[in-house]
């Protein structure tokens, strides 16, 4: 997986641990819009020092909603750093999930941008819904923009 390490606009993606496959394949879409997306391996973990900082400077967070995601505190600190942060926060989700269940969350989901369903199949759908969002129009590469990248894989 590579990831966005420059200081032009970025999206930072946000994800459970068991939802990296299909994170990988919406990194590998945006990418192929050229789109500057920022993640890591752990699906962005506020706790570590790094992951906060990169997180602080993002134009917008895109944060995959899932059973496993919502059952993370973890993965809701995200959500919550988010809005206290006031980003654009763009919700894809990628079940059933319902957090309009959980007063805490249910709060926070007027602070979205976007809700968007994700589905592999349906990609272009999917860029339909998000390449005409301000947030990630704004993280788009210039013509001659080359990115700057970091490939993370089991070891880093």
């Amino acid at each position: 997986m590579e990831y966005y390490q420059g200081d032009k606009d970025y999206l930072a993606l946000c994800f459970a641990k068991s939802d990296r496959k299909t994170a990988e394949q919406i990194l590998e879409c945006l990418q192929k819009q050229r789109v500057r997306v920022w993640t890591s391996s752990r699906g962005c973990n506020l706790q570590k020092d790094a992951d906060a900082a990169r997180f602080q400077k993002c134009r917008a967070a895109v944060i995959l909603v899932s059973a496993a995601w919502s059952a993370e505190e973890l993965c809701r600190a995200q959500l919550y750093i988010a809005s206290k942060l006031e980003l654009d926060t763009v919700l894809v989700f990628l079940d059933e999930t319902d957090l309009s269940t959980d007063e805490q969350l249910a709060a926070l989901l007027s602070r979205s941008v976007r809700m968007v369903d994700y589905r592999a199949a349906a990609q272009e759908e999917f860029l339909e819904t998000m390449m005409p969002l301000l947030c990630v129009r704004d993280c788009i590469m210039e013509a001659d923009e080359q990115p700057e990248t970091k490939k993370t894989g089991l070891f880093g």
